[in-house]
């Protein structure tokens, strides 16, 4: 599946604004809307690579801790540049 900007830039909203630390709440109500959320971001890996990059990129940031913010913003704007150049070899070739 090829993915567009726009849908990658969705899936990185999701990301962004996805609670990743649902698992320690007390209030059963945010851990399963945290579990709901985590498995909708898990299913969207299946369909595109750059999903799987993304994800792996925002569980590393907030899991391990070894990266910091600004390599995480450079690697999204990676997968970005990526799906660009391929979008628009897609539009070379087809003409």
């Amino acid at each position: 599946m090829t993915v567009s900007i726009e849908e990658f830039n969705d899936y990185v909203t999701a990301l962004e604004r996805h609670d990743w630390q649902f698992e320690y709440s007390d209030d059963h109500r945010v851990w399963q809307s945290g579990m709901n959320a985590e498995k909708t971001l898990q299913a969207k890996i299946l369909q595109a690579p750059e999903y799987n990059q993304a994800y792996r990129l925002y569980h590393d940031y907030y899991y391990s801790r070894d990266m910091s913010r600004e390599e995480l913003i450079a690697g999204i704007n990676q997968i970005r540049q990526d799906i660009q150049n391929q979008t628009s070899g897609e539009a070379h070739a087809d003409a």
